[in-house]
């Protein structure tokens, strides 16, 4: 997804992986978002699904990183950013792609993936009118390791990575 990624290093303030940013861009000249649907044709191009529903897990976790983020650039009490349908002046764009979904073990199986299953992205914020690239980022983030209600099964993990990934971007913008 990302076309640079080897310049993307760790920052330790901010809550993922590796990023870039461009160095003289003023944050402070923007004040909304508009959050494009999340892609997983990456996962679909690189034939990565180790299960028969994997691709449409990878989906579904695409759908569920744009909702988290929509919901908590709304529920932000900073309100910083107002969260914007379409691209506009003084806007964001942030692009998001899905590009590893791998499912968590059940008791007792064996297979290529973790006992906690993991999700990665990678992810670029760009200025919606210029199109001009000012941040990437990528991350890949592993479930939880107590089964618990919402973490059973196969992919119970993408609800709390999905959710965890939107607040931190929301964290990471507002700082």
């Amino acid at each position: 997804f990302l076309e640079r990624p080897d310049a993307m290093e760790r920052v330790s303030a901010i809550p993922f992986q590796r990023i870039w940013s461009q160095q003289d861009t003023n944050w402070d000249h923007y004040r909304s978002v508009c959050i494009a649907p999340v892609r997983t044709d990456f996962l679909i191009k690189r034939e990565v699904f180790a299960t028969g529903d994997s691709q449409s897990k990878a989906t579904t976790a695409g759908a569920k990183l744009e909702m988290a983020l929509k919901r908590a650039f709304e529920e932000d009490k900073s309100r910083r950013f107002q969260l914007r349908q379409r691209p506009a002046v003084k806007t964001l764009l942030i692009e998001l792609a899905i590009v590893e979904v791998t499912p968590r073990l059940t008791a007792g199986e064996r297979s290529n993936s973790t006992i906690r299953g993991s999700l990665a992205f990678e992810g670029r914020i760009s200025d919606a009118t210029t199109g001009q690239v000012l941040a990437t980022m990528a991350d890949r983030r592993l479930g939880p390791p107590i089964i618990t209600a919402p973490g059973i099964g196969y992919w119970g993990h993408l609800d709390r990575i999905t959710t965890a990934w939107a607040h931190d971007l929301v964290k990471a913008l507002d700082m």
